[in-house]
């Protein structure tokens, strides 16, 4: 066993993944070393904990090896401190997890008993059972929580026009990890692309080293990156000649893999994990001049590039359970990264427990282990690190937390990007704050109602935007859709509509409508002057919701269905409308 023949002196060195993790006593060991700092504090202390047990040991030491830029260690060993400083992250305990009641369903099942309500629709939604009670037993029998699926995708690396399979990857790897563009800094290599062999039904990552790439997307990655430096050189007056090689040597250039998910309804659903993009992180190689407030200060220089490649696969993906939630017109990415920030700072959360996807104008937010926190924080009731888990709580500490270096330690983790402008960053956090923790509930007296003006809508969706027109016509109403439209198509349309209303309702910014005679009312500009809320139509209607994730989720558009959301829309902003000047 090696843990006693480390013990006994008989082993001195061991590398491993997880092990130092598991809280095994090595004994007589001095030297931990970290080949990258893990992402949560606690498991820091877990592994440092192995070193140093031992009263007559003569020294203990830590090494940290980084093996790319990392906000944490930018200004060495202070920032680390600090960042060590936060304490630990939380175990978040909440029995009414939806999840552990799966885990009784299970145990029901396999035991031959009944289950209650909650435990048939929890059997329904993961196919242990049918409609009618029947249950699926060769699922039953093989049913496993956290499964990540069989691991027979291939991962092969191409130099020199020979090929060598390294290892074999699970589907949630290939669609978090490897996807053309993600750069692997254990080969030293990029992913070129990837291939499906439909006989088998596996995928192929083929990775190379970066003067074999071919794949054109990545090709103008590269460009891109150049363009980032030559820029800084102009900016700092520091020369920074572009070499990708040595910064992918250097840690200086890093990937991540930006995924989706694809549901129907709320709360706690079954997913569909997809890829969606590849994003590279650039860091300066040393400290570049920069003014700030009339003082010069030398520092790290940040950028991101989005690479235009095609992601695989497309459909099925990965599946697996969660809860999940939408929210709509918001400033997602610095305003998320403030939020988790805030989340982690005063109540301990690991902000990776809550991953999210920002495409077009819906921002998807989930849970990557379901523990029901969302849940929680949408109905309250969940104290965790002694403070209560509510609106009004968080809200006061996002409204007065300190951009510190504690703070930016966090933050720049999750989000390595210069120039953040952190008051709007703080705005954004407080309305997902107010739309996640569901305080659009105090509303509830906003209704859909009969469409008695012009409602004009616009919506981004995945990567078109469409705006609806809806007016009375004939006892009912008459909905007309654009895409893409030129702002004199949007024109003519309300010109066709204003014969049977003098009033213009509308949740968007349409400059066209000056050169309008008509009367223009924005609603959501209105209820955040009156009661300074952030609202969309969506927060006031599930129907709109479930209509909105179903319409992003398909391949191609579906016309009826998208003027029928903005026939519920607009029924829902005369509603806001009515509320307003009631």
């Amino acid at each position: 066993m090696l843990e006693k023949r480390l013990r006994e002196r008989i082993e001195n060195n061991v590398f491993t993944v997880k092990t130092l993790l598991q809280g095994i006593d090595i004994g007589h060991a001095k030297r931990i070393i970290h080949v990258d700092l893990p992402f949560l504090v606690k498991d820091f202390i877990q592994r440092e904990g192995r070193a140093g047990r031992r009263e007559n040991l003569d020294f203990v030491e830590s090494i940290i090896i980084p093996r790319g830029f990392d906000p944490r260690l930018r200004n060495g060993f202070e920032t680390l401190k600090v960042w060590l400083s936060i304490g630990p992250e939380v175990i978040i305990y909440n029995p009414d997890s939806l999840y552990v009641k799966l885990w009784d369903a299970v145990l029901k099942l396999r035991e031959g008993r009944n289950l209650d309500n909650v435990e048939k629709n929890l059997a329904v939604l993961v196919n242990l059972i049918d409609e009618k009670g029947g249950v699926n037993y060769h699922k039953l029998n093989h049913f496993k929580f956290y499964e990540i699926n069989t691991e027979k995708n291939r991962l092969v690396i191409e130099r020199g026009g020979k090929m060598e399979e390294v290892d074999r990857i699970s589907m949630k790897d290939l669609i978090e990890f490897y996807q053309p563009g993600y750069i692997d800094l254990s080969n030293k290599t990029i992913v070129n692309k990837v291939e499906y062999n439909p006989e088998n039904k596996y995928f192929t990552v083929i990775e190379k080293p970066v003067d074999e790439i071919e794949n054109e997307c990545i090709k103008d990655g590269i460009e891109e990156y150049e363009s980032v430096l030559m820029r800084w050189s102009k900016e700092t007056g520091e020369y920074i000649p572009p070499n990708f090689e040595l910064d992918l040597e250097l840690g200086r250039v890093l990937s991540k893999v930006l995924v989706d998910i694809q549901f129907k309804g709320e709360g706690f659903v079954k997913y569909k994990e997809v890829p969606r993009e590849v994003r590279w992180y650039i860091l300066s190689r040393k400290r570049l001049p920069s003014v700030k407030d009339g003082k010069l200060e030398y520092v790290y220089y940040f950028n991101k590039i989005d690479l235009n490649c095609k992601p695989t696969p497309k459909k099925g993906g990965y599946e697996d359970i969660t809860y999940a939630y939408e929210v709509k017109n918001v400033d997602a990415e610095a305003g998320m990264s403030f939020l988790l920030t805030a989340l982690r700072l005063f109540y301990g959360i690991r902000p990776d427990l809550i991953n999210y996807s920002y495409f077009g104008d819906i921002l998807k937010i989930w849970e990557t282990s379901p523990v029901g926190l969302l849940e929680k924080i949408r109905e309250g009731g969940l104290v965790i690190n002694g403070k209560k888990l509510d609106y009004d709580t968080f809200s006061a500490y996002l409204n007065n937390v300190k951009v510190d270096e504690a703070f930016k330690v966090i933050f720049y983790s999750l989000y390595p990007v210069e120039d953040i402008d952190f008051d709007k960053a703080r705005q954004d956090a407080l309305t997902l704050a107010f739309k996640l923790f569901k305080r659009v509930k105090i509303f509830n007296k906003v209704l859909p109602s009969a469409v008695r003006n012009i409602v004009l809508d616009k919506l981004r969706i995945k990567d078109k935007e469409f705006v609806g027109i809806v007016y009375p016509f004939l006892g009912g109403v008459n909905v007309i859709t654009l895409t893409n439209p030129k702002e004199k198509e949007v024109l003519m349309k309300v010109l066709e509509a204003s014969e049977f209303s003098d009033v213009i309702l509308t949740t968007s910014y349409f400059p066209e409508l000056a050169k309008l005679r008509i009367n223009v009312v924005n609603v959501k500009e209105e209820f955040k002057k009156k009661f300074n809320a952030e609202v969309d139509p969506s927060d006031f209607s599930e129907e709109i919701v479930n209509l909105e994730l179903e319409i992003s989720s398909e391949e191609e558009d579906d016309e009826e269905k998208i003027k029928q959301l903005f026939k519920l829309r607009a029924e829902i902003i005369q509603g806001m409308a009515n509320y307003l000047y009631s």
